[in-house]
C-alpha cells in the first residue's frame, strides 16, 4: 500500500511538473520606485513563451495598485507618446521584452508608496492562466536584484536604463 501511495504521488508530481512546463518564463522583473506624491510608475519584465501555442497577455493586477495598464512608448515624427494595449500577443517560442522606451506595465493610481527594496506582487493574466509575480522595486536606472527567483524563471540583472519616466 505504501508503494502504491508513493507511485501515485510521483505520478501526480510528474503531471504537475509537465503542466507547469508550458507556462512562460518570466525574467528581468522590476518596478521603478517613484518620488513622494507621484501616483504612477512603470514596470518592466521579459516574457519568454516556451509553449507551442501563442501566449496572449490580457492584463495585470495587484492588490497594492488600483490600476495596471499595458502601454507601448513610441516616437513618431520626433514626438513621444504612449499607446494603451488591451492585450499583448507572443508567438510560440518567441520573447517579448517590456523595457523602457517600448512596451511596459503602467502602474496607476498608486495609493501607498512603493518603497525601494520592497517587492510588489503582480498577477499577470494570460490565455494560459494567471501567473503571480514578485517584482522588486528598484531605483530608476538600476538593474534588478541578482539571484532572486520567481515561480517562472530567474530574475536577471538588466543593464541600467535611463530614468526618463512618464
Amino acid at each position: 500500500m505504501k508503494l502504491l501511495n508513493t507511485l501515485t504521488f510521483l505520478c501526480a508530481l510528474g503531471l504537475s511538473q509537465s503542466a507547469l512546463a508550458d507556462l512562460p518564463m518570466i525574467s528581468d522583473m522590476k518596478v521603478m520606485a517613484h518620488p513622494p506624491g507621484a501616483t504612477v510608475t512603470a514596470g518592466f519584465l521579459t516574457i519568454n513563451n516556451i509553449s507551442s501555442e501563442q501566449l496572449v497577455v490580457t492584463g495585470a493586477s495587484s492588490d497594492a495598485v488600483a490600476r495596471i495598464e499595458m502601454h507601448e512608448s513610441v516616437i513618431k515624427d520626433d514626438i513621444a507618446s504612449m499607446t494603451k494595449h488591451e492585450e499583448l500577443n507572443i508567438a510560440a517560442g518567441q520573447t517579448l521584452r517590456l523595457t523602457h522606451g517600448s512596451f511596459h506595465l503602467m502602474f496607476m493610481d498608486i495609493v501607498n508608496p512603493l518603497m525601494m527594496g520592497s517587492t510588489l506582487t503582480v498577477t499577470l493574466h494570460t490565455n494560459q492562466g494567471d501567473i503571480e509575480l514578485s517584482m522588486p522595486v528598484v531605483k530608476p536606472g538600476m538593474g534588478t536584484m541578482p539571484n532572486m527567483k520567481s515561480g517562472h524563471g530567474e530574475i536577471n540583472i538588466g543593464a541600467p536604463e535611463p530614468s526618463n519616466e512618464h
